[in-house]
């Protein structure tokens, strides 16, 4: 999947929204965000469970991009 490609596709999914950010997670755990910021979460659960092909609905908690509370599902 390629980033350059995917950026522009979602800047303007971004402006139809009320997104703070949106990013890609590559299955080596590293996500890249619209805000620029890129970071590795590899280490979370509900990652690890959807690359695994299951379901998941996650505990609210601190996003490292918007050091804000997030729901995830």
């Amino acid at each position: 999947m390629d980033w350059e490609l995917r950026f522009p596709v979602l800047q303007r999914q971004i402006k139809k929204q009320i997104f703070f950010a949106l990013g890609i997670v590559y299955t080596y755990g590293t996500v890249y965000y619209t805000n620029g910021i890129i970071s590795n979460l590899a280490n979370r659960e509900y990652v690890k469970k959807v690359f695994n092909g299951e379901t998941n609905i996650s505990d609210i908690f601190i996003s490292k991009v918007a050091n804000q509370p997030v729901p995830h599902q």
